[in-house]
């Protein structure tokens, strides 16, 4: 498009009242910045020669700004929102000014911590418009699939909730105006043509391959199914086209070559979401290739998240970009606008260094892996691995990571443990645990606990609602159970066979309330009474009773016994 230049202007509007003229020409300097991973900002810098302005309401902090640029009669919106602080200048030589600065309408967004709320039955889609109604912004928001059960936001802002949720669908997060953008970036038309030697006053473009993957892989591991979930991307499925023209086809193998691993901190529920979040990955990676900064004549309607087409620099340099960064100055010199081309979250060098520092490790240090990670344990037979010390560890196979790697023996976490004390039970092998790493080392495993899943379902389910059971079960099928119905209490220590030995509470209501039952698989039963002290044996077949000495049976206070021996039976 043809751009057509007249006599810069601005209008700024207080709590909706324009500027007075005369206070406007007293103007020095404005600047509005738009970004779409930091705040939108805005500064005003106004001679103040009389100090007129220093108490003035007009200049109150929270007072709405709203800022136009243009040419001439056709003003564009610019900025929307509001004072955040007022710096006043006093030099030694010239007049005094003060300079007027604040956020976009996201300010509130980043700074206000409310209270831990949890959302039911939604999803990110309906979250992100629900916040932008809560905080006065219109929702442009692309639909996410499904409802989950419960999101929690706690201790986080609006804004970091928010662009925590979007990193899991790479979404952007922003606000432009009074609108709140929760989408996925898709290519648009240019909104400008910039050509060097024209329109373009400058541009400082860099190509660079270093933090590419021709192949992008994606692991997770769907604790509740048991399942790997797995996806891959290629980049020369991608934009093999315009790689060529901009790397040359030398570049290609070397690309070509370059694998990365992803994403283990995020929980991945289906394949299609993988092979979903493994190409947003290489298009970011892509993207990222192709990073400038420029600065043009002004133009009043780019903000970021704008597209703009570069002409005149070559082929390997030139072509339609997305702008991360915009930055309008309108001063003694005229009207400007610089830009910046950037992978997501590198528009500013702390953002740069913040995602150095916590995501991608250097070339040559290996990757930490923070938080947990399901695993499946593969050996519990320390004795097959001598000289190791036999002190109750496993091996465990972590799905998300590989299929063929294996730990180091890896302790396990338990209640207690002393010298030669403490509660002993070692996971089965395929029994799925949950497994962490001392200082992110892969090679120092600590096997936390073990879970259930789809596929390996507890021994008891609580059917009722009222979690009266705990269970414990051997392999073979011994269990021990507390019973703790309400008015039916009990504890059952049973083997594989059927026998048991039942403890019934003696404060319960039913008929068996304080009896002592030992059992054996056939049915014979010996009950104790301790309410009324009675002692029942039934035997299936016969019953027999041996004494090494006296056999002495009494009943009614001893006034009725009989009494055997080796010589003889006395009844009295």
């Amino acid at each position: 498009m043809t751009e057509a230049f007249f006599a810069p202007r601005f209008e700024v509007r207080l709590s909706g009242l324009r500027l007075a003229a005369d206070l406007a020409d007293q103007v020095t300097s404005l600047v509005v910045e738009t970004d779409l991973d930091l705040a939108g900002t805005f500064a005003l810098t106004v001679r103040n020669p009389d100090n007129t302005l220093l108490d003035s309401a007009l200049l109150d902090l929270g007072k709405t700004v709203e800022i136009h640029l243009g040419y001439g009669a056709d003003l564009k919106p610019a900025f929307l929102g509001e004072v955040t602080a007022i710096e006043p200048s006093f030099p030694q030589d010239g007049s005094p000014t003060i300079k007027v600065a604040g956020y976009d309408k996201s300010y509130k967004m980043r700074r206000s911590f409310p209270t831990p709320v949890s959302y039911k039955f939604t999803n990110d889609s309906l979250i992100a418009a629900k916040l932008a109604v809560t905080n006065g912004l219109v929702p442009v928001v692309d639909p996410t699939p499904g409802l989950e059960k419960q999101v929690d936001q706690a201790g986080e802002s609006d804004m970091a909730f928010l662009k925590a949720r979007a990193r899991k669908r790479f979404f952007d997060v922003y606000v432009e105006w009074d609108r709140l953008h929760f989408q996925f970036p898709r290519p648009r038309t240019a909104a400008h043509v910039l050509q060097w030697g024209r329109n373009l006053s400058s541009f400082n473009p860099r190509i660079s391959a270093a933090g590419l993957a021709g192949l992008q892989v994606v692991r997770s591991y769907n604790q509740e199914l048991a399942q790997t979930i797995y996806g891959a991307a290629l980049a020369l499925d991608i934009d093999r086209n315009n790689l060529i023209e901009r790397l040359g086809s030398s570049a290609l193998d070397l690309i070509g070559s370059l694998v990365r691993q992803g994403v283990l901190e995020d929980q991945i529920d289906n394949p299609l979401d993988a092979l979903a979040v493994a190409k947003a990955l290489l298009q970011n990676l892509l993207d990222g290739m192709y990073e400038g900064t420029g600065s043009c004549v002004g133009l009043p309607d780019l903000t970021a998240g704008d597209y703009l087409e570069i002409r005149g620099v070559g082929k390997r340099f030139g072509g339609t970009f997305r702008v991360r960064k915009v930055a309008h100055r309108i001063d003694g010199s005229g009207f400007t606008t610089d830009f910046s081309i950037s992978q997501a979250g590198n528009s500013s060098l702390m953002g740069l260094l913040r995602k150095q520092v916590t995501k991608e490790p250097p070339p040559d240090a290996p990757k930490t892996f923070s938080g947990v990670a399901v695993g499946t344990v593969t050996a519990d037979r320390e004795i097959s691995d001598p000289p190791e010390p036999l002190l109750g560890r496993v091996k465990v196979k972590i799905p998300a990571i590989s299929d063929e790697y294996v730990s180091s023996w890896a302790p396990c976490v338990r209640p207690m443990g002393g010298s030669g004390t403490g509660f002993y039970a070692l996971p089965e092998e395929g029994e799925q645990v949950l497994v962490t790493f001392a200082g992110g080392d892969l090679n120092k495993p600590f096997v936390l606990g073990s879970m259930w899943n789809a596929k390996q379902l507890p021994p008891v389910r609580d059917i009722e609602g009222r979690n009266d059971k705990r269970v414990i079960k051997s392999r073979s099928g011994h269990t021990i159970t507390f019973d703790d119905t309400k008015g039916a209490g009990k504890l059952v220590i049973e083997d594989s066979a059927g026998s048991a030995v039942t403890l019934n509470a003696v404060d319960g209501t039913t008929p068996d309330a304080g009896r002592l039952v030992i059992k054996d698989s056939t049915g014979s039963t010996v009950t104790m009474n301790a309410k009324d002290g009675s002692i029942t044996i039934e035997a299936k077949q016969n019953l027999t009773i041996r004494a090494g000495g006296t056999l002495t049976l009494e009943a009614a206070g001893k006034q009725t016994a009989i009494v055997m021996d080796a010589t003889q039976v006395k009844v009295t």
